[in-house]
């Protein structure tokens, strides 16, 4: 049967219109998430400097052994040294007054990089070329410094009074300082031992000769490739490796970015199961509406002879031919609304385009499938089936009830969808509590119903209630077809219920987001204070900064043993604690930091006073370090400081927002508890852009000592990428708010020719027009306000749900909404329904009763 013939029945069209429109939604949502998973992953690539990095303290033995190994994987990688040492200026000359001097030696950070560096992100360096082009602009390379020169920090350059050109010696090579480092993909901040950054050539290395055996250094790896290939290197690597040596997946950082990342690919998958589930309450309508149009048509078949199985390869041919041409369409209008969404919005949104095929195709292809076998065929089934009599005493709805097997089909589809989408979305518990929104609905709209009943008796049998004739009628209406309203409300109530579910926890993430990083986060360290330095630098800092973080003091130390066992036999190797494998930086605070919470325990009221004899103090452990440990409050600590050894107890356990950009310690002791040892401090701080030069210039020239770390290019890079993806959750919220449109479309669609008999018959029997149209107002309004009312009660459930269980967030609840939701839907779908009804209620009784 001729597809073209078919789409100018409007049964059929409003079917393949609601496929059309299903198709293109689920493309565009799943094209959407596959930019965002793109965009996300070169941003943490960036970050990180590749997909995969090995660490060592060593040399690797042989030189090339693990570079043999990624070559063999089919993966780029880059090499790396990273050492600490001292760099002395070359042509400096002599000056006249000692004091005015600027210092000739600098303690710096060298990180030497071979010809691939970097594998991602971008390499800011201000060059002679790009200073007299672009001023402090600077220009991105594609690698490092070539051989014989190196980039130097910026802080250095007043610190030790160069400037481009100038020469530096590191150990027994001098350099030319080609560039000045404005910001590297991959950054280390490292509190202890922190100092300015010098980049230098790989193969500059053995002829500065400070890499000698015995020498503290570190060796990096940095790797990118397929997952596949990154996964084989590290099931053959993990075997080779030693106690020093590690493997870090740049998707598994602790920070920022990794915790936006998690909560941001919950949200897609939120995302698109909403819009998965509002596409099938809308194509369930529309077929239902489909079936009912069809019956005198099958009816009269059947009696011409036609048999159900002819009929059902019939409709079954016509349907196929939909879906596929359906999918065709979906495919290419998605395809050209992302291209023209990324072309209008720019760098607003800058994601990266969706490839043109994908394993991302296989969840619209199979919800078609699902829609097919289990949505469609018991219905089809069951109107073939029915006896062509039956079929011509049409009931009041049209519907035609399914067989108790078709039921049954159709829910034992629901419970495969469900088992599908956990394992596609990798999420039970998000999956459980979103199909809980889709199903519930209908048992709390039948309760609606009855809360409805039971309020309209006992409003008639009271004579004091007074309320107008067209708020009764309508209210009559709706009560007499229980078997029509209820559906209708739980299909608008679920539908909407899922809208702003989505709606409220995209809300919370963008402000979390916001509030990670707000406008007064610290954008500097400082690092390596001296006691007699603290009190004018935090004077110094305070007058020119917007925000300043206490001064911490810094002891380093190594935790030994706990309960009074040696702590390496107490934690298995299993467990690959790190904090075990180096110093800790330890604290002591009288105040809980602004960014920790204590989770058990109790944080020091008293001042610290050693007990009787023992002299143990009481510490605070990070929560995620107590639970690596199997520590608990009360338990037992030694700590190794210098030549000395600490018993302390555990006196609470505390979680920690590692994001905060914050000085932040997995161990606090309490004040007085390490007054023996000398400490250095740490502070952080913001400053705004158009002060921070003078106020770093100051710092530079009387604290030299002080190292200084500046997040700026670090932050603003978090920012940039988390606006932008906002702004594509911003994307995947319309795409739900349309399918939610699309809901509510064909519920109007499905109520048309239902209101035209009604309308009709009752004009027959001499009612006014006028007053008819307001009686269906008010009944839609009632609808609505159930409607908002379900809606509310569910999304409120689920999202406190969903941000305890999956979001890790602190539970709102949403007072505003719960009058503004009812009476907004009420009025929406009363004012939607008077406009869409209209030619369906102008048409003549006569034609309509005909």
């Amino acid at each position: 049967m001729s597809i073209r013939r078919e789409l100018r029945q409007p049964a059929f069209r409003i079917v393949f219109y609601s496929l059309c429109v299903m198709c293109l939604m689920l493309m565009l949502m799943m094209r959407l998430n596959v930019a965002l998973v793109e965009k996300f992953e070169q941003g943490q690539r960036a970050l990180a400097g590749g997909d995969l990095l090995l660490d060592s303290n060593r040399q690797p033995e042989p030189a090339d052994r693990w570079t043999t190994l990624a070559r063999e994987e089919g993966l780029s990688f880059s090499e790396s040294y990273e050492f600490s040492t001292m760099a002395a200026v070359e042509d400096r000359p002599a000056v006249q007054d000692p004091e005015s001097a600027l210092p000739e030696f600098q303690l710096v950070s060298v990180k030497a990089v071979d010809q691939h560096y970097p594998l991602a992100g971008d390499l800011d360096v201000e060059t002679r070329g790009s200073a007299s082009n672009n001023g402090d602009a600077g220009e991105r390379q594609s690698s490092g410094p070539p051989p014989g020169e190196i980039y130097l920090a910026r802080t250095l350059f007043e610190r030790l009074g160069i400037e481009l050109g100038s020469k530096i010696r590191i150990g027994r090579q001098v350099f030319e300082v080609g560039g000045r480092l404005l910001s590297e993909p991959d950054p280390s901040f490292r509190i202890v031992g922190a100092a300015p950054r010098v980049l230098m050539n790989f193969a500059d290395v053995p002829s500065t000769g400070v890499i000698l055996p015995g020498s503290r250094y570190e060796y990096e790896l940095n790797m990118s490739g397929t997952t596949e290939r990154l996964n084989a290197f590290e099931a053959a690597a993990t075997p080779m490796m030693g106690a020093s040596d590690e493997l870090e997946w740049a998707n598994s950082r602790e920070g920022t970015l990794s915790r936006a990342w998690e909560r941001s690919s919950a949200f897609l998958a939120l995302a698109a199961l909403a819009t998965i589930l509002i596409t099938l309450v809308s194509l369930q309508l529309a077929l239902e509406l489909y079936v009912m149009q069809q019956q005198r048509i099958v009816a009269l078949q059947r009696t011409l002879g036609m048999t159900s199985d002819v009929l059902l390869r019939d409709y079954l041919a016509k349907l196929g031919m939909g879906l596929l041409l359906a999918l065709t369409f979906g495919w290419a209008a998605s395809l050209g609304l992302e291209r023209g969404l990324f072309a209008l919005l720019g760098e607003q949104v800058d994601l990266p385009a969706s490839p043109l095929f994908g394993w991302w195709m296989l969840l619209p292809a199979g919800v078609v499938v699902f829609v097919c076998l289990f949505q469609w065929y018991p219905q089809l089934r069951s109107l073939l089936q029915a006896p062509p009599a039956s079929l011509l005493r049409q009931s009041e709805d049209g519907s035609v009830a399914s067989s108790k097997a078709g039921r049954l089909w159709t829910l034992v589809g629901y419970a495969l969808l469900v088992v599908a989408l956990a394992l596609y979305l990798g999420s039970t518990l998000l999956v459980v509590v979103v199909m809980a929104l889709f199903l519930v609905p209908l048992l709390l709209a039948a309760l609606l119903f009855l809360l409805a009943r039971l309020a309209a008796r006992m409003l008639s049998g009271d004579r004091h209630v007074i309320y107008p004739g067209t708020w009764r009628s309508a209210l009559a209406n709706i009560l007499r077809r229980p078997w029509w309203v209820i559906p209708q409300t739980a299909a608008l109530g679920g539908t909407f219920g899922l809208l702003l579910t989505v709606f409220l926890i995209r809300t919370e993430l963008i402000t979390q987001w916001t509030t990670q990083l707000p406008d007064d986060a610290p954008n500097h360290f400082l690092i390596n204070i001296a006691p007699f330095e603290r009190a004018d630098l935090e004077s110094l800092i305070q007058d020119t900064a917007k925000t300043l973080q206490p001064m911490y003091p810094l002891i380093r130390g190594r935790l030994a043993e706990i309960n009074g066992e040696d702590v390496k036999t107490t934690v298995s190797k299993e467990k690959d604690v790190n904090a075990l494998n180096r110093e800790l930086n330890l604290t002591w605070a009288a105040d809980l930091p602004e960014s920790n919470k204590v989770v058990e325990g109790e944080w020091w009221s008293e001042p610290y006073e050693p007990q009787a004899e023992e002299g143990i103090v009481r510490v605070s452990v990070e929560s995620l370090l107590a639970q690596q440990l199997d520590l608990a409050v009360g338990d037992g600590l030694v700590f190794d400081i210098g030549s000395e050894r600490l018993p302390a107890v555990v006196g609470s356990i505390r979680s920690v927002d590692w994001t905060s950009l914050k000085p932040n310690f997995y161990i606090i002791f309490e004040p007085g508890a390490l007054e023996a040892f000398t400490p250095s401090y740490i502070t952080s701080f913001r400053v705004d852009d158009d002060r921070s030069a003078a106020l770093l210039s100051t710092i530079n020239r009387n604290y030299p000592t002080v190292s200084i770390l500046e997040l700026g290019p670090l932050i603003s890079r978090i920012q940039v990428l988390l606006k932008q993806v906002g702004q594509g959750l911003e994307l995947l919220l319309a795409i739900v708010i349309a399918a939610a449109a699309l809901v509510v479309v064909v519920v109007m669609l499905r109520e048309a020719p239902v209101r035209a008999h009604e309308t009709a018959l009752m004009q027959a029997l001499g009612l006014d027009p006028t007053s008819l149209r307001s009686t269906q107002r008010c009944e839609f309004f009632f609808i609505g306000c159930a409607s908002g009312l379900l809606a509310m009660v569910l999304s409120q459930t689920a999202s406190l749900v969903l941000q305890i269980k999956v979001f890790d967030m602190d539970p709102t609840v949403y007072w505003q909404y719960w009058l503004l939701l009812p009476a907004g839907l009420g009025l929406v779908i009363a004012l939607y329904a008077s406009f869409n009804l209209r030619s369906a209620m102008r048409q003549q009784p006569a034609a309509v009763l005909k």
